[in-house]
């Protein structure tokens, strides 16, 4: 009972969390947010995969997905041209 009560809890501040980075109107800003949210997923997966919990650490992982993906989308929504990076060049 006490597990499903903290899982839930998790889950919970997950949900609030994810609903607070989708509702900050500027969207670089967003899109850092969502990246410190995806590094913050990613460390819990570690922990909970380190631990034996794997289903868990998948659930992190699939969080960090999302938060990866609304990044993405947010920096894309910019309609800013991105400019290809030098050490990509040449190579």
């Amino acid at each position: 009972m006490i597990r499903v009560l903290a899982f839930g809890i998790v889950a919970l501040a997950a949900v609030c969390r994810t609903k607070r980075i989708k509702n900050e109107p500027n969207l670089e800003k967003r899109a850092q947010l969502a990246l410190e949210n995806a590094q913050a997923n990613f460390k819990e997966a570690q922990a909970d995969y380190a631990a034996g919990k794997g289903g868990e650490a998948g659930r992190a992982l699939a969080d960090m997905q999302s938060s990866v993906e609304l990044a993405r989308d947010s920096l894309d929504a910019t309609g800013k041209i991105r400019e290809e990076a030098k050490v990509f060049q040449d190579r």
